[in-house]
């Protein structure tokens, strides 16, 4: 069996943006059908919607920890927050921003920043390295290694 880092390698790839690639690697983890997790991770690549806000891979590692959690139960929402809260310490300790813009080193919502990005080959040499480092910190922080 694949692992889920290069499941989402994989997957980011092929054109899916750096959300999809991170939420779908833990898809079949969680019993969530890959097709539903990526339409609902569609819309946060891309720093939120192709912004260059949070990245992309960040946001599909938050939607992934917040699955293996009851949503009505109070105390799981604490857990959840913890967990996210670990992540984003572990993620900071890798690359010490979350920012789409300052982690690409360009303003990605710019026609200048988007063909600076093709330019440099940044969704190869950095976004697919966030994506990479996203599954496996979640995997860390969700106790999934296998």
């Amino acid at each position: 069996m694949m692992e889920r880092k290069d499941m989402a390698t994989e997957v980011f790839g092929r054109g899916l943006t750096c959300s999809q690639a991170v939420a779908v690697a833990f898809a079949e983890h969680y019993g969530i059908d890959p097709d539903t997790i990526l339409k609902l991770s569609r819309g946060f690549g891309g720093g939120m919607g192709g912004m260059g806000g949070q990245c992309g891979a960040v946001s599909g590692a938050y939607m992934v920890i917040g699955m293996g959690y009851d949503p009505t139960d109070p105390v799981a929402k604490g857990k959840v927050y913890e967990k996210v809260q670990e992540f984003t310490r572990k993620f900071r300790e890798r690359h010490s921003e979350l920012n789409c813009n300052v982690l690409l080193g360009c303003d990605i919502s710019s026609a200048e920043g988007k063909a600076l990005m093709k330019e440099k080959n940044l969704r190869e040499t950095h976004c697919a390295c966030f994506v990479k480092d996203s599954v496996d910190i979640a995997e860390e922080v969700l106790g999934l290694r296998s």
